[in-house]
């Protein structure tokens, strides 16, 4: 059984344009509000997050990346834990 977990996986958005800049990531586990810290490589395209800690249920994941231009790039993922 996992209590925390560890996200990593490219920088979304960059595929579009390829011009862009990031001016912003945030990663929160909107069930126990922790905000991850997040560590970025443009040069690579690639994130990763440190531990996550995941509450009891179901866990709504919460990934935005903001770039200079354009909307905000979002996403949610469900991570289940026992």
């Amino acid at each position: 059984q996992t209590d925390k977990i560890r996200l990593l996986g490219p920088l979304c958005g960059f595929e579009s344009n390829r011009n862009l800049k990031l001016t912003k990531t945030e990663i929160i586990n909107t069930n126990n509000k922790f905000t991850a810290t997040i560590f970025t490589e443009e040069n690579s395209r690639k994130f990763q997050t440190d531990f996550i800690p995941l509450a009891s249920g179901t866990n709504l994941i919460k990934i935005e990346f903001s770039y200079d231009h354009g909307a905000p790039y979002t996403q949610e993922i469900k991570i289940l834990r026992d």
